[in-house]
């Protein structure tokens, strides 16, 4: 049995540092970058939730109150409700305002923001759990970014494409304001004129009650078809 010299083992175990520490290095900038980029597509879908969140406040007073319900009676003919949604904010991605706390460093911060963007639609679902077509205002939030890829790692593998492209989007669903309903449900909006109509003693019957489920059919080419 021959035993190994020191100077052998100490070359042997250079051979073995000069092999697996390149590798090692790489695993270790991988997982870096695989994190970065996990950071900027958290805060891609923060920034549509915060917009969902804020595009789906309503003002009773304005939405759905005795107030909106005499206005749009008075005038049935007007258009239907413009429904607004709010962009998701790019200063998310920087963890600043609207977020407390402070921005962070350009390390956890994409190379560059696409355009926000928030589309409002009025939109009608059918099909189980619903009984009848139901309309909902709707807003789809999006936005992108792109994160920066290591050169180490675009060498290593040439499939990568620097920057990586992130992005986020998300439907958000809200109940109609009483316009909408009126505008698109005519029987709705004939038991609501009729009951607001002064009615004297002249044997006039009482209006019809309104069925548990609307029926009639959209009045407005804005309102969609189940």
């Amino acid at each position: 049995m021959q035993l190994m010299s020191a100077s052998a083992r100490r070359g042997q175990a250079f051979t073995e540092t000069v092999i697996f520490l390149p590798v090692f290095l790489i695993v270790l900038f991988g997982i870096i970058w695989i994190v970065q980029s996990s950071v900027v597509n958290e805060r891609l879908q923060f920034a549509v939730r915060y917009s969902g969140l804020i595009s789906s406040q309503a003002s009773p007073y304005s939405a759905w109150s005795l107030y909106s319900l005499y206005e749009n009676t008075e005038y049935p003919n007007a258009a239907m409700a413009t429904h607004t949604c709010g962009a998701p904010s790019t200063n998310v991605l920087a963890n600043a305002s609207p977020f407390p706390g402070p921005t962070s460093d350009p390390f956890w911060q994409p190379v560059s923001t696409g355009v926000p963007a928030c589309t409002p639609a009025t939109v009608t679902m059918t099909g189980a759990p619903f009984v009848q077509p139901a309309i909902f205002s709707e807003s789809i939030s999006a936005l992108s970014a792109a994160a920066a890829i290591p050169s180490y790692l675009t060498s290593v593998n040439p499939s990568l494409s620097s920057p990586q492209l992130l992005s986020a989007t998300q439907k958000f669903f809200t109940a109609p304001d009483m316009k909408t309903m009126l505008a698109c449900y005519g029987d709705l909006e004939a038991a609501v004129q009729q009951s607001l109509q002064g009615q004297g003693d002249t044997g006039n019957p009482p209006p019809t009650p309104l069925p548990l489920y609307p029926t009639g059919q959209v009045l407005n080419a804005a309102c969609p078809s189940p």
